[in-house]
């Protein structure tokens, strides 16, 4: 007598259970397709989001004074970047009227927008003196760094090959003013000058608290 085979394993039960959490994952997906296409998009409410992602994840600037809170150095904490950018506003506040710069001392961060031609023509024309107290001050406070960044309508690394004339004008120009500030006597190494994305008419000037890396003997 032959042994008696185990019954057939039923696979109703199987089929079943894989055809409810099927029928449950199309109805979540209908109903998050439903809900995304009655939502609305609040800008006062997703800006700040983004721009908080924005400043966490590049070094450039830091636009209406918002960002993720960080820790101030102790340079900071004993007022020197504080005291360094109220010079500053004050400075140019006087010297471009009508403009306002932006400042975040607990990141280390002093900036302002600016017509380009409006910047060359009072700040590289026949006032010497008014960049020559700017220098000063880059003396006084030897803690800032000074950059220049002049925008283009694409990203740098794109235009390069797209709109290479204009690259190489905006070069040239920057090249231009770091001589003009280095010969009227702006420290070696105070001065960073480069090209982003933005506003072609625009200049954003931007100083930053920065201490060279000088690793003990």
């Amino acid at each position: 007598m032959s042994p008696k085979r185990p019954p057939e394993p039923d696979d109703s039960n199987r089929y079943s259970a894989l055809v409810s959490t099927l029928s449950l994952f199309i109805m979540l997906l209908a109903f998050f397709m439903m809900l995304n296409a009655k939502s609305n998009f609040q800008d006062d409410r997703v800006q700040p989001v983004l721009q908080s992602l924005r400043e966490t994840f590049t070094k450039r600037v830091f636009r209406n004074d918002i960002g993720p809170s960080y820790a101030p150095d102790a340079e900071q904490g004993a007022g020197d970047g504080h005291e360094a950018y109220e010079s500053l506003n004050s400075y140019f506040n006087t010297s471009f009227p009508g403009f306002t710069a932006q400042m975040i001392p607990v990141r280390g961060i002093f900036y302002i927008e600016l017509p380009v031609e409006e910047f060359e023509k009072r700040f590289f024309g026949a006032r010497p003196q008014l960049r020559k107290t700017l220098i000063e001050k880059m003396w006084a406070y030897q803690h800032l760094q000074m950059e220049i960044w002049l925008n283009l309508n694409e990203d740098p690394g794109k235009a390069a090959s797209s709109e290479r004339d204009q690259v190489k004008d905006k070069l040239k120009q920057l090249s231009d003013w770091a001589r003009v500030l280095e010969n009227d006597g702006l420290q070696k190494g105070a001065l960073t000058i480069g090209l982003e994305k933005g506003d072609p008419k625009k200049v954003i000037v931007l100083f930053r608290n920065y201490k060279p890396y000088a690793p003990e003997p």
